[in-house]
């Protein structure tokens, strides 16, 4: 019987091309299923792994930020292979502290950071700005030069993370760079742009004045200088706004000075 069954099959080809089809994707159906179950076990793995490490380090680092333990102590908790996963946690972690507090999270980061330095110099882009996002939010005060840097990225995406990095309120001395580069960053609406350096407060004024009476600036630059005012209700502005409103002819430009003469004059 078995012998004939075969026979039979090889006489028709097509059946035979049919059952070795139905044969391969079966075995195909299988493996996926086998790597699915397999790639899930792995997961499972590792973010029972991963849970049980951010207990311990949110319990050490807790103590460290309070002053009961050095930050040795919590250094020794980090393998050579968790330290990216680290810098991660203490992101989120530095969420939730301020103040000194605040700095002492920084200062935790620190002896990890040369390994995100060095994916400033990655092809992709998204791992650059991934890396400017953890330099900025871990260490802005001893690697300000890099985001400064990083504002010439030849990706506007790294660009404007660097910006965006740059532009908090405790750092006015930033809004110069920022405004000089602003023309890579014609995607982003004006207003936008402006919210974003009205956030850096009150002390940017003076440069975002200088910006808006500066005629080396391309309009647009000035449009968003005169928007930033705006928000920030610079009274000293008007006069700025008020002695070039004359001479003015880029109707965007000639918008967003009587919006800030309107708001403040």
């Amino acid at each position: 019987m078995p012998a004939r069954f075969w026979e039979y099959y090889l006489r028709e080809p097509t059946l035979t091309l049919l059952i070795l089809g139905n044969l391969v994707f079966g075995a195909a159906a299988l493996l996926l299923a086998l790597t699915a179950v397999l790639l899930r076990l792995a997961n499972d793995r590792k973010a029972r792994r991963w849970g049980a490490l951010e207990a311990a380090w949110e319990s050490c680092c807790l103590d460290v930020v309070v002053g009961l333990d050095p930050p040795e102590r919590m250094w020794a908790l980090v393998k050579p292979g968790d330290r990216l996963y680290f810098l991660n946690f203490l992101m989120r972690f530095a969420k939730r502290v301020s103040g000194p507090e605040r700095r002492i999270v920084d200062d935790l980061a620190e002896p990890y950071l040369d390994q995100v330095v060095q994916q400033l110099q990655l092809r992709v882009p998204e791992r650059r700005a991934r890396a400017v996002q953890t330099l900025s939010r871990l260490g802005r005060r001893r690697h300000a030069g890099l985001l400064l840097q990083a504002l010439d990225d030849r990706s506007p995406l790294v660009a404007m993370v660097a910006a965006r990095a740059l532009a908090r309120r405790e750092s006015p001395e930033f809004a110069g760079p920022i405004l000089e580069r602003l023309r890579r960053f014609d995607q982003w609406r004006p207003s936008f742009l402006a919210s974003m350096l009205a956030a850096m407060g009150p002390l940017v004024a003076p440069t975002l004045r200088l910006a808006l009476a500066n005629e080396g600036y391309s309009p647009r630059t000035r449009g968003v200088a005169a928007d930033g005012l705006r928000e920030l209700h610079d009274y000293e502005a008007a006069d700025v706004a008020a002695a070039m409103l004359p001479r003015l002819v880029e109707r965007d430009l000639l918008a967003a000075t009587l919006h800030l003469l309107a708001e403040v004059g």
